[in-house]
């Protein structure tokens, strides 16, 4: 069964439910797109983003840009890492990889 949290934010009751995997799927192949950061993931850098919240609450980038303030972001983040631990453990190893294979790699000018 699919979980979900129902919070309490500004006076609006939103439901944060559990991503499927094809949600997760779709959330990585967006990362990898060209083009601007949403602002949320510029204020929550370690969070699992805004494409993320974005599906698990079915709030808009407009929305969370124009309705909410950076504390109020940060509990909605908090509601999305709770239902779905499974995939923020998942972002935290990705995230771990990837810091280890920059501070492994050769910067290009030091290879000649």
């Amino acid at each position: 069964m699919r979980k979900s949290k129902t919070i309490r934010i500004g006076g609006r009751e939103i439901t944060v439910k559990e991503l499927r995997v094809k949600d997760i799927r779709a959330i990585l192949e967006d990362a990898g797109a060209d083009g601007p950061p949403a602002f949320i993931d510029l204020l929550f850098p370690d969070s699992l983003g805004g494409r993320a919240v974005q599906i698990s609450t079915g709030l808009s980038a407009e929305t969370l840009d124009e309705d909410f303030t950076p504390s109020q972001l940060e509990a909605l983040l908090a509601a999305v890492d709770d239902v779905n631990p499974h995939f923020a453990a998942m972002a935290e190893r990705l995230a771990a990889l990837g810091r280890a294979a920059s501070a492994t790699s050769t910067p290009p000018s030091a290879a000649s």
